[in-house]
């Protein structure tokens, strides 16, 4: 059915246009300025919107919902004691793996000093699912080991979790329903190794019911080595407007807060500028034969090193006759970095996956700023340097590294437009944030050149384009800082069809 959209907001990306937009068959097909006239709206769905503003649809482009889901799979062990939990895994009838969630901190500091049962595999995650603890079962099953949580080492776990398509389904289903209700129509979604069964169960999905989310899977190898054979094939058959095979993720550097970040500089009074070196040449290798096979790369580095790296790996791959790349590579999350590597990656066309909700993670901002301040020293105020990306052209997109953060266009204009951590009222290296007006065109149009270059007309509010849409309440470029944050979405389409609406 035709809609006709009515705003006095409307983002075109050149300002705001006090008009309206007509959507038929999927697509944009009229964007006006004025009011519709009365034969416009016979026989169209009108929805009028007025201070309402209209944006094109969000895009995730580094998200895990792999992880999401582990995080959530299981058994729920809310509420139970030390010894009702010890009791019920001893008088199990059926002995097969156990993976429980949400221990509570009591329960779990006390089995930290006792043996848990053996006979079967017994994983038990910390309420916080930052720690676990694991039997020997498990730890020779599934290669797994008590102590901090990390998702590739827990990738076995993962893979045994996969094996409940249903389960996986069904939480995808609800997961994608969130997603619409923050305005996010596309992702690009990380999965391990070759997927374990994710990319044929999505598949199945979508031949039934249409996938909700346009979807672009990406490669992280962990169990295994990079198989390029296997993303070319890929790459081949998963060439649907709404799921298609990207390529590979690699994580070159770690996180400043480890010292495994790769800074240019030395970190303050140590005599390293990182822990562990990366290996550049294994990234440069791997690297080349995807592009060789033409398969993108998203290599994650945060420290200035790392950047300056990972851009003179890219330098070298295939380019056009513009001296642009010719696969669509990106680098992801660029914690750290410089103007000059910032000019050299608009110039070759890398795309920035940036996260502009990072600093909304961080309940101590003020040891936050200490611990940014008492690793990098003088180059402290390098971090987060968004506006510079923005000054020499870069193409920049957002990301969340779901389910570290969930999508939020209004938290990412609080934290990264005002340049805010946590809930502190006083901005951190606020001369290095983005405007709000190129914060959106990264959340959209951004989005989508780095998930399909100029292959698909989205991202834009333009006559032509794909009806992915979504309207907030409110202008979001003009909502003072203090508010900006209770913006709603209220209504999302997405191919034209409204998937969801706020009640």
């Amino acid at each position: 059915m035709k809609k006709i959209i009515r705003s006095k907001q409307i983002f075109t990306g050149e300002g705001l246009l006090n008009g309206y937009l007509v959507v038929s068959d999927g697509m944009i097909a009229k964007v006006s300025d004025g009011v519709p006239q009365e034969e416009e709206m016979r026989g169209a769905e009108y929805l009028n919107f007025e201070e309402g503003m209209v944006i094109p649809g969000l895009v995730d482009t580094h998200c895990f919902f792999m992880g999401k889901y582990f995080q959530e799979y299981g058994e729920d062990f809310k509420g139970f004691g030390k010894e009702a939990l010890l009791i019920d895994l001893v008088n199990r009838a059926e002995k097969k793996l156990v993976i429980g969630r949400n221990v509570s901190e009591e329960a779990f500091r006390d089995l930290c000093h006792k043996s848990l049962p053996n006979g079967y595999p017994i994983v038990l995650f910390h309420e916080s699912f930052e720690e676990l603890l694991v039997n020997e079962d498990a730890k020779r099953c599934y290669e797994v080991h008590s102590g901090s949580v990390t998702m590739e080492g827990c990738v076995h776990l993962i893979e045994e979790a996969m094996k409940d398509e249903k389960a996986f389904l069904k939480a995808y289903e609800k997961h994608a329903q969130k997603l619409l209700a923050r305005g996010v129509t596309s992702v690009k979604e990380i999965v391990f190794d070759q997927g374990f069964g994710c990319l044929e169960a999505l598949e199945m999905y979508r031949s039934k019911k249409g996938l909700p989310i346009r979807m672009s899977i990406v490669s992280q190898p962990v169990a295994g080595p990079w198989d390029i054979s296997w993303g070319a094939r890929m790459k081949e058959k998963y060439q649907y407007r709404d799921l298609r095979f990207y390529g590979f993720n690699m994580m070159l550097d770690g996180s400043m807060s480890q010292e495994e970040a790769h800074l240019k500089n030395n970190y303050l009074g140590k005599e390293y500028s990182v822990r562990t070196i990366p290996d550049y040449a294994k990234a440069y290798t791997l690297v080349k034969e995807a592009d060789e096979n033409n398969l993108a790369v998203s290599l994650h580095v945060q420290g200035g090193k790392a950047v300056e790296e990972a851009v003179n790996i890219f330098a070298t791959m295939k380019k056009d006759e513009s001296g642009k790349l010719v696969n669509r590579h990106s680098m992801t999350d660029l914690e750290m970095g410089e103007p000059e590597e910032f000019r050299r990656m608009a110039e070759l066309g890398i795309h920035a996956e940036i996260y502009p909700q990072i600093q909304s993670i961080y309940e101590d901002w003020k040891g936050k700023i200490e611990q940014v301040k008492g690793h990098a020293g003088d180059e402290y105020h390098k971090i987060w340097n968004r506006k510079g990306m923005v000054s020499e052209g870069m193409s920049i997109s957002c990301a969340t590294d779901l389910p570290l953060l969930f999508p939020s266009l209004p938290e990412s204009i609080y934290h990264g437009c005002g340049a805010f951590i946590g809930d502190s009222e006083e901005s951190f290296v606020g001369e290095n944030a983005m405007d709000r007006e190129s914060l959106i065109k990264a959340w959209t149009r951004g989005g989508i050149k780095n998930l399909y270059g100029s292959e698909e007309k989205l991202g834009r509010i333009q006559e032509g384009f794909g009806a992915d849409l979504v309207i907030f309440d409110r202008n979001l470029l003009s909502e003072t800082h203090d508010k900006v944050r209770d913006a709603e979405v209220l209504l999302t389409i997405s191919r034209g069809e409204t998937v969801f609406q706020k009640k």
